[in-house]
């Protein structure tokens, strides 16, 4: 043990150890301090956020009245279709009217009494051609949709931003069969003058409904686009991550947790330092020990 040589650099500290010195006092540990948390809770929405919620509101708005704009319109649409149908039923008609009243005039030239069925065939038509005014008329009766009916003469107006400030007022106009210039025929007119104006006004009729078809398809694609682009605008609000977005009851959760976590690995790390030091004083007592009984 005489022989063993001891360094400077480890003379010093057991010499700084063979006087007494007061314990060594542990670390204090300190808590990391948890930030602070607003008044207002998280889950409910802030005043950052308001403007956020309140848009979101406005599009749901615009989409609904987009989706009640649209309904009217495919309505008109539909209605124009099936009044275009009538018109080409009422001028196959009329031209049967026509071929019809020629035959009799013939007839009436031939003999003086026509036959009873070229009669009946005559009055029939009439009846025909009256009977599609009156589904000219119901067809543009059940356009309506929303309280609007396009086919009626009614006029929708529809707000194209969120502000109101673009808007569009589109009319509609009266398409029964007396605003398509239609008219009744009565029993026993004579259809031999009477055809071609029927089927002159029935082919005015279908031009004036092919232009209308036109308009209410134009604005009908102009309301899907509308919809189109706010239902994009919807999902984009309701799927990006934004700092105003009122948090939820799990993303608090989660940031509890996460702040819990810190806090215990702190500790740990504290309590880690302290035992080190501890062994460390440990083993230069007993390296002071072995000296001295040297």
């Amino acid at each position: 043990m005489s022989d063993v040589a001891v360094s400077v650099s480890v003379r010093r500290p057991r010499l700084s150890l063979k006087t007494p010195s007061k314990p060594a006092v542990p670390r204090e540990v300190v808590p990391v301090a948890e930030p602070e948390r607003d008044a207002t809770p998280r889950d409910q929405p802030s005043a950052s956020s308001a403007p956020s919620v309140d848009r979101a509101a406005r599009i749901d708005d615009m989409l609904r009245e987009l989706a009640s704009a649209a309904d009217i319109l495919q309505a008109a649409s539909d209605g124009i279709a099936s009044l275009q149908k009538w018109t080409r039923v009422g001028c196959a008609i009329a031209e049967l009217m026509r071929e019809a009243s020629h035959a009799f005039e013939v007839t009436k030239g031939v003999v003086s009494e026509p036959e009873p069925a070229l009669r009946a065939l005559l009055a029939s038509l009439v009846v025909q051609h009256n009977t599609v005014l009156g589904q000219i008329d119901g067809v543009a009766r059940d356009a309506l949709r929303g309280g609007v009916n396009l086919l009626m003469g009614d006029t929708l107006t529809l707000a194209f931003d969120e502000t109101g400030t673009s808007m569009l007022a589109m009319g509609g106009s009266v398409c029964d069969a007396a605003g398509l210039g239609l008219a009744p025929l009565a029993p026993g007119t004579d259809l031999a003058p009477a055809a071609e104006t029927v089927l002159a006004a029935l082919r005015a009729a279908n031009a004036v409904l092919r232009t209308q078809a036109q308009t209410i398809a134009a604005n009908l694609a102009t309301v899907r686009s509308r919809q189109l682009f706010f239902a994009t605008l919807q999902s984009m609000l309701d799927v990006s991550p934004s700092p105003t977005r009122a948090a939820t009851t799990s993303e608090e959760a989660a940031n509890s947790l996460a702040l819990a976590t810190r806090q215990a690995i702190a500790t740990s790390a504290l309590a880690l330092a302290q035992e080190s030091q501890t062994s460390i004083l440990r083993l230069l007592n007993r390296s002071n020990f072995f000296g001295q009984g040297s």
